[in-house]
C-alpha cells in the first residue's frame, strides 16, 4: 500500500543490449527530488534519487536507481486533477523531465510545501 512507504525503491537500470543508463534515466543524479507517479492514481509521494550508477556508461546487471521517501501525499493528485491544471505531462514516465513552474505547480496543488521545505532540510537536499 503506498501510503505505507517508507522504504528505498530500487529501479533496475540495466538492459543487455545496452551498456548505458536507459532513456531519462541518464539525466538523474544523486539527491535529484522526484514525483512519484502511479499509473492509473496519480502523484502519490515526493521522494530523490540517493543512489545513480557511477558509470553511468558501463551499467552492470546489479546497478539500480534508489529512490527514497521524502513523504508520501495525504491526498493523491489524481489524474483528473492534474487534468484540469494543464499537467498532463512531465511526470508520467519513468523519469521524465519536469520543469520547475510545473514541480512547484503541483506541490502547491498538494498543499505541502511547507512540510515538503522542513523535510528537505532535515534530509539537507534543500
Amino acid at each position: 500500500k503506498w501510503s505505507d512507504w517508507n522504504k528505498p525503491i530500487n529501479y533496475n537500470c540495466f538492459i543487455s543490449s545496452k551498456t548505458r543508463l536507459k532513456g531519462n534515466a541518464a539525466n538523474l543524479n544523486k539527491n535529484d527530488i522526484v514525483l512519484i507517479h502511479a499509473k492509473r492514481n496519480g502523484i502519490i509521494g515526493i521522494g530523490y534519487i540517493s543512489y545513480v550508477p557511477i558509470d553511468k556508461e558501463n551499467i552492470q546487471e546489479n546497478d539500480y536507481i534508489t529512490v527514497e521517501p521524502i513523504m508520501v501525499l495525504e491526498n493523491i493528485l489524481t489524474i483528473d486533477e492534474l487534468t484540469k491544471n494543464n499537467l498532463t505531462t512531465g511526470y508520467q514516465n519513468s523519469f521524465t523531465s519536469c520543469d520547475e513552474a510545473k514541480f512547484n505547480k503541483i506541490i502547491d496543488l498538494a498543499s505541502i510545501r511547507s512540510t515538503l521545505n522542513t523535510r528537505l532540510k532535515k534530509l539537507g537536499l534543500n
